[in-house]
């Protein structure tokens, strides 16, 4: 037996491998598609993955789905998946310990696993994954419902995502409310977030569209006064209710996003770019709109600083049509970065 550690780790081990079959099961992953692209260079690999609290990072899916097509399963039975760490290398060899297939899962700085050469072992695993498969939920690319199960896992993770944003953003807030400073992107990183809530919007707001926002905040008005911590009501019209608003039409059972969610939005171009918390969503059934309204604020939360160099790669990103589904993978965004 041999115990894995932080100078000895998980990402170096399984580099080392090479004509072997290897499975890779792990509850999350994240960050590791580069690491997993040299893995399968040199190994036959298959990957089991877990989504519970849909964490599992859908970027990540999409690429290993290209790199394994069906030597890909994902566990979608949600916080019900698989929770297993587990690595198994042919002939007999099982790694098993805390360590996700994530990039601060295989560095081992705060995990630990252990190597086991046993025959039995490796076989009983082996034994056990082939019925985990068997699970309806549990599908490979090309299943009938894989992409609908993928796209769901997506929408949740983005929302799980804004949501911790928005709830750390509010400590930061109150913990930072002396100091104006806001942090660079490199120490907003750190938190281990995954991705960036993303609206993309390409037409100015019609008269119409500000008619109806005006209505909504003169409807709302005792609510929105005691949202934004105001004693007074503004002196003059309805539009000093509100700073700014998103509007798109209505997709889905649901709004694109929740309230209070900080989103970073955009024109293609990257003209306007800027966070904005929408503190209120309305859906218009009738009109089959949605919109998202930011109130005025003392001080207005920005999770990271966006410098020029920022805004150019995630436009660049943008037009490499990456940041679909209304978030930006940050592991992307870091790629970009160092490419650009």
């Amino acid at each position: 037996m041999e115990r894995l550690h932080n100078e000895n780790d998980l990402a170096k081990f399984l580099l080392k491998q090479r004509k072997r079959k290897i499975t890779i099961v792990s509850a999350f992953a994240s960050g590791t598609a580069k690491l997993l692209r040299s893995i399968v260079a040199a190994n036959d690999v298959e990957v089991i993955l877990g989504t519970i609290n849909a964490f599992t990072s859908p970027s990540f899916i999409d690429e290993a789905k290209t790199l394994l097509k069906r030597r890909l399963w994902v566990d979608f039975r949600g916080n019900a998946s698989i929770h297993w760490k587990l690595y198994l290398i042919s002939p007999n060899t099982v790694i098993i310990g805390s360590a996700n297939f994530t990039n601060q899962g295989v560095a081992l700085g705060q995990d630990t696993c252990v190597v086991i050469e046993n025959t039995d072992l490796y076989n009983d695993y082996q034994q056990q994954l082939e019925v985990l498969k068997k699970e309806r939920q549990v599908m490979a690319p090309g299943a009938p419902d894989f992409d609908a199960a993928l796209e769901r896992h997506r929408e949740q993770h983005n929302r799980n995502q804004a949501a911790l944003q928005t709830a750390q953003q509010a400590s930061r807030y109150v913990s930072e409310r002396r100091t104006s400073k806001v942090p660079s992107f490199d120490v907003w990183v750190q938190q281990g977030f995954l991705t960036i809530p993303l609206f993309i919007w390409e037409k100015n707001h019609s008269q119409e569209e500000k008619d109806e926002v005006s209505k909504i905040m003169r409807d709302q008005d005792a609510v929105v006064t005691h949202i934004a911590g105001r004693t007074k009501k503004p002196a003059d019209s309805a539009a000093r209710l509100f700073r700014d608003f998103l509007s798109e039409e209505s997709n889905g059972p649901r709004p694109s996003f929740d309230p209070n969610t900080i989103v970073l939005a955009t024109k293609p171009s990257g003209a306007y770019m800027r966070f904005m918390q929408l503190d209120i969503i309305v859906r218009n059934a009738q009109r089959k709109r949605d919109l998202m309204i930011e109130l005025p604020k003392a001080r207005y939360m920005q999770p990271f600083e966006i410098t020029p160099a920022i805004k150019a790669a995630i436009v660049r990103l943008i037009e490499k049509e990456v940041c679909g589904h209304y978030a930006i993978p940050v592991d992307a965004l870091q790629a970009e970065l160092l490419n650009g």
